[in-house]
Formats: C-alpha cells, sequence, structure tokens
C-alpha cells in the first residue's frame, strides 16, 4: 500500500495495483434516496400481534457493527400502508438525532421518517465500499458544516446528494471496502472480550458479595466512614469535579456556569469516598484518587473518609448492581429522588477480616488491569480504523 501521496485527486493510502484515475462525483449521481414515512399517531398502529412487521427504529440499532437483525416494536399492515417497506440487504441512513450512520439490513420492514433507505447504486459503487465511505470524515464532515436544526440537528435528501467525494472503480472499492471489514471484525471480537470479562467480573461480585450474606451481618457504614469537610470555598480558585454513572469513576466538571454558584462547594482529598445523591443508584461512586487531590464538588455529593476497611474492598461492595438494587427504595423525594447521608450510613454491609478483603481487592484489581489492557487494545483498533478511513477516501 502507498502512502502519502501528493497528489489531491489521488488518496494518501493506496492499494499500489490500483493507479486509475478516481470520478469526482457526488451522492445525487450514483444512488438515489427515499424518506421513511410513519402513520399517525404511531400509538394506534403498534401491535404485539404475530402478524405484526417490523417497524424499525434508532434504539434497534445495534452498538457495534452496522448489520440489523432484529427490532423490537410491529406495526400492523394498516399501519404499513402509510410507511416505506424496505428490505433485507438494503441500507438504511438515518437523517436525524444520530445522522449520517448507515446501517444494512438483515430483515425485511418499514422504515420511519427519520430514516432515508437508499437504492439504484450498485451499478456505480459496492455496498460495503458505500458503507464504509458514509462513515468517513469526507461524508461526515460535509454533514455537520450544513446539518439544520437547533439541539437535534437532521440532514435533508439535498444535503446527502450534495456531498462530493472521488470514488475509485468496482474492483479497488471492493478491496478497501474487504480491507477495513477485517478492522470491523477485529474490533467486535474485542468488544466481546471485553464484555465477557465484564460479565465474569460481574458474576464474581455477585457470588462474593451475596444479599443474604450483607443482611445477615451486623455490620453498617456508619461504623466505617466520617462525613468529609463540610467548610464551603471560593470556587474560583479551584477545579470542579463530578462523579460519573455507571461506575465510570470521576471527571473534571466542563460547566462554565455565567452565573454564580448558588450551592457551596467542599473541597476534596485523596481516598475519600464520594456518592452522588441523586445517582448512587445509577453508579455514580468513586474513589478520589491523586488526580482528584484539592478539587471541588458540590453538596450535591456526598463524601467520607474511610477507616477500618480497605477502601476498594467498600467500593466493590456498595458500587456491585444487586447491592445497589436492593438498595434503591431508600431514596427519598416526590420527583428527582435523593439519598441522604443518614440513610446511607445505615445501609448494612460485609466486612471480614482485612487479609479477605486483601484477597477479594486482589482478584478485582487484576480483572479490572485485563480489562483495561483489553480496553486499550480497542481503542488501538478505532484509532486504526479512523485512520484509514480518513487517509483512503477523499
Amino acid at each position: 500500500m502507498d502512502k502519502k501521496n501528493k497528489n489531491p485527486n489521488v488518496p494518501n493510502l493506496r492499494f499500489r495495483e490500483f493507479n486509475e484515475q478516481l470520478v469526482y462525483t457526488s451522492f445525487g449521481h450514483v444512488m438515489k434516496l427515499y424518506r421513511g414515512s410513519s402513520p399517525r399517531p404511531i400509538i394506534n398502529y403498534v401491535t404485539t400481534d404475530k402478524s405484526g412487521l417490523n417497524w424499525i427504529k434508532i434504539g434497534d440499532m445495534p452498538s457495534t457493527g452496522n448489520r440489523v437483525f432484529f427490532c423490537k416494536e410491529r406495526i400492523n399492515k394498516e399501519g404499513s400502508k402509510k410507511s416505506r417497506a424496505v428490505y433485507k440487504g438494503d441500507i438504511i441512513l438515518s437523517n436525524s438525532m444520530s445522522f449520517g450512520k448507515p446501517y444494512i439490513l438483515e430483515i425485511d420492514g418499514f422504515i420511519h421518517d427519520g430514516w432515508f433507505v437508499i437504492r439504484d447504486y450498485q451499478n456505480y459503487i459496492d455496498k460495503t465500499y458505500l458503507c464504509q465511505l458514509l462513515s468517513s470524515d469526507v461524508v461526515q464532515n460535509q454533514y455537520k458544516s450544513t446539518a439544520a436544526g437547533g439541539v437535534v440537528k437532521n440532514i435533508s435528501s439535498d444535503l446527502v446528494n450534495s456531498v462530493k467525494f472521488h470514488l475509485p472503480s468496482i474492483m479497488e472499492q471492493r478491496k478497501i471496502a474487504r480491507f477495513l471489514e477485517l478492522i470491523d471484525q477485529k474490533i467486535e471480537v474485542q468488544i466481546k472480550i471485553i464484555d465477557d470479562l465484564l460479565t465474569v467480573k460481574n458474576g464474581i461480585s455477585n457470588k462474593l458479595f451475596k444479599l443474604q450474606q450483607i443482611e445477615l451481618s451486623n455490620h453498617y457504614l456508619f461504623e466505617y466512614l466520617i462525613e468529609g469537610d463540610k467548610t464551603a470555598v471560593d470556587t474560583s480558585c479551584y477545579k470542579k469535579i463530578t462523579v460519573k454513572l455507571n461506575n465510570q469513576g470521576l471527571a473534571f466538571s466542563e460547566l462554565n456556569r455565567e452565573m454564580a454558584d448558588t450551592r457551596p462547594f467542599y473541597v476534596r482529598h485523596k481516598g475519600e469516598l464520594i456518592i452522588g445523591k441523586q445517582n448512587y443508584f445509577n453508579g455514580s461512586i468513586a474513589i478520589v484518587t491523586e488526580q482528584f487531590d484539592n478539587c471541588i464538588c458540590s453538596n450535591a455529593i456526598m463524601s467520607f473518609k474511610i477507616k477500618g476497611i480497605y477502601s476498594d474492598f467498600l467500593y466493590y461492595q456498595i458500587s456491585n448492581n444487586n447491592y445497589l438494587n436492593s438498595q434503591s427504595y431508600k431514596a427519598n423525594g416526590t420527583g428527582q429522588k435523593e439519598l441522604s447521608e443518614k440513610e446511607f450510613l445505615n445501609f448494612k454491609i460485609w466486612c471480614p477480616q482485612l487479609e479477605v478483603q486483601q484477597k477479594i481487592v486482589n482478584c478485582f484489581k487484576s480483572l479490572d488491569l485485563k480489562i483495561e489492557n483489553e480496553k486499550a487494545i480497542l481503542n488501538s483498533y478505532f484509532q486504526e480504523k479512523s485512520y484509514l478511513l480518513n487517509n483512503m477516501f477523499i
């Protein structure tokens, strides 16, 4: 594969056996778009009957890959008359929300007006190549520069048809597409490896932190936690932090408030346990690391110093999904429910001998390290794919 071609009409990366001139064209010249449609009100046409027809929505799209094998909802035959039929093998393109993403259908069904179906391209573009091209920066950047809308952006058929690009021969397209598919397969396998490791970790966690065992325990969080400092500070002198959901740790807050902060903010220190009052049951929990030492968070986040128990052992236990679910009824409030410090400190926990705690922590640390290493490999694949998309298409 040749690298870094200086000719602006030739991609930076190209297989050596190809040297034909690329055709400069637009989507409007090589394919046709047809917008989906929706019967209204849709609730009158959605059905659970077995005779229902697939009603394809953005929520049915796969988190990895671009092939659609099933959908959750169905519409009746009357509703299908007011929608657009799509078939196995069709390419559909989202035109709103996560706009510009292409998917290949492995099912028949019907689409609403948040989708285009792409047809009549086969004489010009290989199907797999077209999906890769539609995902490339060459195309996506043209969408983003002119996509219409405020909070929710969308793309029109005129915009898609106006997108310009250089098109190689069908033979070259197929080689590029198959090559990029190999990267996609690596990505899918790597994601499966990570998911399997997370399943193993969750299974071990559920087995170790049995709810029956915790309920029979005579230990409570107030025995091991001391409320953190509640001296309000000048927010302009510190970096703000927040607790992410789903046990994803801490992050620096990127909110830029034009008005003064109305909540008090407190300094948090390395080793403290911090909990989001409103989102603890969604995994808003973390231990302050050195990176976030001496940062501040608002009083919407609880903070505790830990004593008499390994902090990591405590974290693994009270962030376990079964544990979170078993305690969720204790949140208070009629709207956005909050967990109070008092209620939280009265949660029961299991507290074995320190050497047992250490063995359990070591087990989870080993799994976490393995998961992080596999995530790094996955990230390298994503970077490789991004590099190839940016350099094989113009």
